[in-house]
């Protein structure tokens, strides 16, 4: 038998609601909390973005910050983003498939995950780089339900980072 949830204790209203356009399996549960709309904002280059993204979380050192990139992209967002915060905030990834670092997922400080390792996680605050190259799949509604689960993973705030240009 299955069980219908009618409460939502992670996300706020804002996010439970920006995330339900991409749920394709009924309308998620309602939020009891309300906080800060999301926020999308468009860079100029990857420069811009890494300086927006250290920005957020020179701003909240005391928060565990998911970063959600595609696993091919991990690498070089955790070497930009450490030598950009130099210390200031712990930064920490890990990919999918792999068991080569445990990594602390309450940790305040950026934790870059992949879309493979996000499900089940939560964070205080998202931050999705570059959402316009994340539909990789070829498949819609995997595509659908991998922007879902991303957003869901914020309780109090979510960023969404886009370029002006095209993916590349």
């Amino acid at each position: 038998s299955s069980y219908e949830l009618l409460r939502n204790y992670r996300n706020t209203k804002e996010i439970r609601d920006a995330s339900s356009i991409f749920c394709k399996s009924g309308t998620p549960a309602r939020s009891l909390t309300s906080g800060p709309k999301p926020i999308m904002v468009e860079c100029d280059d990857y420069d811009d973005e890494k300086e927006y993204i250290a920005s957020i979380a020179r701003n909240n050192k005391d928060a565990c910050i998911g970063v959600i990139v595609n696993n091919k992209n991990i690498n070089n967002y955790y070497r930009e983003l450490s030598e950009e915060l130099d210390g200031e905030v712990t930064v920490q990834a890990t990919k999918a498939m792999t068991d080569k670092k445990i990594m602390d997922y309450n940790e305040p400080g950026l934790q870059i995950v992949s879309f493979g390792t996000m499900k089940g996680l939560e964070f205080d605050i998202v931050i999705i780089p570059r959402c316009e190259c994340i539909y990789d799949t070829g498949d819609d509604t995997i595509n659908a339900n991998r922007m879902y689960v991303a957003l869901s993973r914020a309780k109090q705030r979510l960023f969404i980072v886009h370029f002006s240009d095209y993916c590349s």
